[in-house]
């Protein structure tokens, strides 16, 4: 999806989006540590692959989602990437693209675990 996309309605996007099939509680956790955490990392999971990421993360930026997990982004790094901006393209495009790199990180840190070449242990 290109950054115009994520100007268009959700009903234009939404549909072809990752977490369609998972359940919606997945993506708003309650609280910011033990299980909420690992809930936030099973919903970034599924944002990963996910073809809209762009318009999702677009869509929270511009209308202020305080909550839940869009577009790979806690409302924490949303904030944090919006901090100091003027809503718009620009914030837009950054906050895309710190997405992309760490979904872009994260899938390679799946990769080298599923391997068997992780130093990190299996629980």
């Amino acid at each position: 999806m290109h950054l115009a996309d994520a100007r268009s309605s959700p009903s234009k996007w939404r549909g072809g989006a990752a977490c369609l099939n998972h359940d919606p509680d997945l993506f708003f956790p309650e609280g910011t540590a033990g299980p909420a955490l690992l809930q936030v990392d099973r919903a970034k999971q599924v944002c990963q692959s996910c073809p809209v990421l762009a318009p999702c993360l677009g869509f929270a930026l511009r209308h202020g989602e305080a909550f839940g997990i869009w577009g790979g982004a806690t409302a924490e790094e949303r904030r944090q990437g919006a901090a100091g901006s003027v809503p718009g393209t620009r914030t837009i495009t950054t906050a895309i693209r710190a997405a992309e790199i760490w979904a872009a990180r994260s899938r390679r840190a799946l990769l080298v675990d599923w391997g068997g070449m992780s130093d990190h242990s299996r629980t």
